[in-house]
């Protein structure tokens, strides 16, 4: 009876990883834009087994992230830089709004958070160089 209490659980699924810290999301957000804050939003995704139920803010985010701050507001003195921001922001809001539960429940047991800052400075980078592609892309076209 003991030993067969004492035998792993029989889902195939390795238990989820602690999230990266709403620190490095908004930081990632601030400074990576909407890119940024998706790239940490769907690596904290994947780390806590939810594609599923995150799918969608992906999906609507990423052309949300890379299109409006070109489109949307490129009239205003650096208005790029401050759609991009806003962006970034706004699914960080989002991202953490998805996965509030998660990060109580981390605060709540005291789990602590992955170092944040590789991931975060990829983020960022990430961020930059592929809402800079995306500008120079459409700015090429006359569309920007």
């Amino acid at each position: 009876m003991i030993d067969d209490l004492l035998q792993p659980s029989l889902s195939e699924r390795p238990p989820a990883r602690p999230l990266f810290s709403t620190t490095t999301l908004i930081l990632s957000g601030l400074f990576g834009g909407g890119v940024g804050a998706l790239a940490i939003f769907t690596v904290n995704a994947q780390r806590a087994h939810r594609w599923s139920r995150d799918l969608w803010l992906i999906t609507l985010g990423l052309p949300l992230a890379l299109l409006w701050p070109v489109v949307g507001m490129p009239t205003l003195p650096s208005g790029v830089r401050l759609a991009n921001k806003l962006v970034g922001l706004l699914l960080a809001m989002l991202a953490y709004w998805l996965h509030r539960d998660i990060y109580r429940a981390q605060n709540l047991f005291g789990t602590p958070s992955p170092n944040g800052w590789p991931a975060g400075i990829g983020a960022v980078v990430l961020g930059s160089l592929v809402t800079g592609l995306v500008q120079a892309a459409l700015f090429a076209r006359g569309l920007g």
